[in-house]
C-alpha cells in the first residue's frame, strides 16, 4: 500500500506513475544497474526527462545540482560507469533515485561493496539527505553498524518472515528474538567485548509448518515445530514472533544469602545476590578463591539451600532436586570429579545411572 492505494492491484501503467516520483529505489549492484554505454550524467538526465516536465536545458542543470548534492564533481557526469569507483557509482544511483523528489527512498545494501572510508561517507551522505529532504528511508542491509546509524526502527527477517520489530536502539540493545541476538553477537562492530557466539547451524531440517527458526533455536518447544508463531506485541513498540514471547529467563535468583559457621565465626558466602540467565546465554561467575562462586552455583542448581532468597527455573521455584531430577532440567558439573563420581562405578555405569532412573536409556 502507498497512502491507502494497494499497488499490487494496479496495472503496469498505473504502477509506473508511482515509480521515481513517489517511490524510488537504489539497487545493490551499481555496475550491473547502470547502463555501460551512457555517461552517468546522461542516465540521470534520462530519469528527469522521462518522469518530469523539465526541458532539456533544465534537466542538464538539475543533473549538476544532483551531482553536487551527493558530493560529486559535476564534471564527472561525463564519465561512464566503469570509469568510476564503487562508492562513486553508488552516489550516482542515489542522485538518480532522488532526481524526482520521491516520498519514499528504498536503498538496498548501500555499503556492502565499499571500503571503510567510502562506507562512512555513504552513511553520512544518506543521513544528511534524509534530514534535508524529509523522505521516508528504507534501508535493506545485513551490516548492523549501517542500520544503527541510519534507522530509527528495525525489522528483522529470517527465511522470508519478520521475527522482530521495534525501535532500532532498543532492539540492538536488548533483542527479544534468539535470531536477532545471534546476529548482534556475530557483529564485532556492535559486540567488541564478548565472544562471537553467533547462531548455531541447523540441527535438523527446517519445518514448513511451524517456526522457521525451530532447528536453530536455543529455547524451542515441541509445539514450535508444528505451529507458526505470530508477530505480536510483547511490550510497547516491540513485536516478536515467538511462542514463548521472546527470549525467556530460564534461571533466576533473587536475594540469595548464605552463611557458614567456622570456629565460632560467621562467614557470609553470599549476601543478597541477584542473578538472571536467559535461554542460550553464557554467563560467567568470576572472583578470587573464597568469594562465593561455588556456593552461589550450588544454590541456584538446587544442591544447596539458601538462608534467604529464592531460585526460579522456568518460572517455578527450585526446591531440592525438583529442577535437576528431570529431563531438560537443571544440572551442575562439580569442580572435583573424584569426589563427584562414584568410585565403584565404571564410566559407562556413571553415565547410564541418570538415564536408568528417568527410564530414558
Amino acid at each position: 500500500y502507498y497512502q491507502g492505494t494497494e499497488l499490487g492491484s494496479l496495472s503496469v501503467k498505473e504502477r509506473s506513475s508511482f515509480y521515481w516520483r513517489k517511490i524510488a529505489m537504489v539497487f545493490q549492484n551499481s555496475l550491473e544497474t547502470l547502463n555501460p554505454v551512457l555517461t552517468v550524467g546522461e542516465q540521470i538526465e534520462e530519469c528527469l526527462r522521462r518522469h518530469t516536465t523539465l526541458t532539456r536545458v533544465e534537466s542538464k542543470e538539475k543533473v549538476k545540482e544532483l551531482l553536487i548534492k551527493v558530493g560529486f564533481d559535476p564534471a564527472r557526469g561525463l564519465c561512464y560507469p566503469h570509469q568510476l569507483s564503487g562508492g562513486m557509482r553508488q552516489r550516482v544511483l542515489t542522485a538518480m533515485a532522488l532526481s524526482c523528489d520521491p516520498d519514499v527512498l528504498i536503498i538496498d545494501e548501500p555499503t556492502t561493496a565499499l571500503d571503510a572510508g567510502a562506507k562512512n561517507e555513504m552513511i553520512q551522505l544518506l543521513a544528511g539527505l534524509h534530514r534535508e529532504r524529509k523522505f521516508a528511508l528504507v534501508v535493506i542491509s545485513h551490516e548492523l553498524p549501517v542500520i544503527a546509524n541510519l534507522t530509527s526502527r528495525i525489522m528483522v527477517m529470517y527465511k522470508g518472515k519478520i521475527v522482530e520489530e521495534g525501535k532500532t536502539k532498543d532492539v540492538l540493545k536488548a533483542p527479544q528474538h534468539t535470531y536477532t541476538r545471534g546476529l548482534i553477537n556475530s557483529s564485532p562492530a556492535l559486540n567488541p567485548y564478548r565472544d562471537l557466539w553467533g547462531i548455531p547451524g541447523a540441527r535438523e531440517e527446517a519445518t514448513t509448518d511451524g517456526c522457521n527458526f525451530f532447528p536453530r533455536c536455543s529455547q524451542r518447544l515441541e509445539s514450535c515445530k508444528n505451529i507458526p508463531p505470530r508477530l505480536e506485541d510483547v511490550f510497547m513498540e516491540r513485536k516478536v514472533a515467538c511462542h514463548r514471547g521472546g527470549i525467556v529467563t530460564l534461571l533466576q535468583g533473587k536475594g540469595i544469602s548464605k552463611s557458614y559457621r567456622f570456629k565460632g565465626k560467621t562467614i557470609m558466602a553470599c549476601v543478597d545476590c541477584e542473578i538472571a540467565i536467559r535461554a542460550g546465554e553464557v554467563v560467567a561467575l568470576i572472583g578470587e578463591s573464597g568469594s562465593g562462586k561455588t556456593t552461589l552455583a550450588e544454590i541456584i542448581s538446587g544442591v544447596l539451600a539458601p538462608d534467604a532468597g529464592e531460585v526460579f527455573f522456568e518460572g517455578e521455584c527450585v526446591s531440592g532436586h525438583n529442577a535437576s531430577a528431570c529431563k531438560n532440567g537443571l544440572q551442575i558439573v562439580f569442580q572435583d570429579p573424584f569426589s563427584a563420581l562414584n568410585e565403584h562405578f565404571t564410566v559407562e555405569q556413571a553415565v547410564r545411572e541418570p538415564l536408568d532412573i528417568l527410564k530414558l536409556g
